[in-house]
């Protein structure tokens, strides 16, 4: 290697890019072929030689370079970093694959680069509970949204908070949140609390009746019900039966639906939704535990349901409680909800966890046995 030195000293003093950017290429095939028998303080000459090159070569001899450097397991660490520090154009490839730069290396790249740098780091395979941090720190929604929808994303209690407020007022990022696999339970009922907020502000959106697609009666129905007892201990067996009885093995249409409801058959209406709403009994149940009506609301616009029909299901659900004021509340927020929106609250709710063991809440007037 010594017999090189005096040349690439020359290649120093070079005044041309083109010559830099040779014996820039030259010095990494040599440092490639001789890197795995070096020791550190020659790793460290090659790091002194090769920098000040970089430095004066054109961009293109630079993305080379960042692209030999990559997935190196050896490589000049000053080097390396200032690579990562480059131009976007040079510094991806070694932001995305780059073993050797640290989790500290790669949150100052996200502190002081530009958004497309912080996009390059989402494109690792881990990304480091600080490294996340960093980066939803920055405050770009397209970053948050990366780094939500990355699988190797660690994060911490800091960094979901963030994503959580951000999504308050964003159901695109409700929605990568709410597939990721590994969301604390409070975080997914925020989610849903926050999905259902953001359809009753859908002020703006001029309130219009969209006449549902009519059913094929020919298609079969996906059914999701694969265990007709829930946690809270109520057996919808025989109201099961009965409602696919009723169906003779079409697909379940609204009609059916508010029909149940409007002959009072609590447990067929909850068969009736499940199957028509694509959820398990559990999730059907909750539709009539929950603490409002809301889920209700979200259920019928989601199936695109007329108010008639949800005005069925209310009744039945809360019995005397439906008083004509809230179903008057009650119809204003049906009306301004987007039915997107209705779709994706539906989505999330149909993607986590079976709802714990709750007790049926029963209006007043079925409690002495209707």
């Amino acid at each position: 290697m010594s017999l090189v030195l005096p040349d690439l000293e020359a290649a120093l003093q070079a005044s041309t890019p083109e010559r830099r950017a040779r014996s820039l290429k030259l010095l990494a095939e040599l440092f490639g072929d001789v890197a795995s028998r070096l020791k550190p303080e020659q790793i460290g000459l090659f790091d002194a030689l090769m920098c000040p090159l970089a430095a004066g070569a054109e961009e293109a001899a630079r993305a080379d370079l960042a692209e030999r450097l990559a997935d190196a397991v050896i490589a000049p660490r000053g080097l390396l970093r200032a690579l990562a520090f480059d131009e976007i154009a040079v510094a991806r490839p070694v932001l995305q694959r780059s073993p050797l730069l640290t989790d500290e290396d790669l949150a100052a790249v996200a502190t002081e680069k530009t958004v497309q740098h912080r996009l390059a780091i989402c494109g690792r395979a881990v990304l480091a509970a600080p490294v996340a941090e960093t980066l939803i720190a920055a405050g770009e929604l397209e970053v948050m949204q990366a780094v939500a929808g990355h699988p190797g994303a660690r994060l911490s209690e800091a960094s979901l908070a963030a994503l959580i407020e951000r999504s308050r007022t964003v159901p695109q990022l409700q929605g990568i949140l709410g597939r990721r696999r590994d969301l604390p339970s409070a975080v997914a009922r925020q989610l849903v609390d926050f999905a259902k907020e953001a359809a009753r502000r859908r002020l703006a959106e001029a309130p219009r009746r969209v006449s549902p697609p009519t059913p094929r009666p020919d298609l079969p129905q996906a059914d999701p019900i694969t265990a007709t007892t829930t946690p809270s201990g109520c057996d919808y067996t025989a109201a099961l039966a009965a409602v696919r009885a009723a169906i003779k093995g079409r697909r379940i249409t609204e009609a059916d639906v508010a029909g149940f409801a409007e002959r009072g058959e609590r447990e067929a209406t909850v068969c009736a939704l499940a199957l028509a709403c694509g959820l398990d009994l559990a999730r059907a149940e909750r539709l009539f535990n929950a603490s409002d009506t809301d889920l209700l609301l979200v259920a019928g616009k989601a199936q695109e349901w007329g108010w008639a029909t949800v005005r069925s299901l209310i009744s039945l659900r809360d019995g005397p409680n439906a008083t004509a004021p809230r179903l008057r509340r009650a119809a204003e927020t049906f009306h301004q909800m987007s039915a997107a929106t209705a779709r994706r609250v539906m989505q999330i709710l149909a993607s986590r966890e079976p709802p714990e063991a709750e007790p049926m809440l029963r209006p007043k007037v079925l409690a002495g046995g209707r």
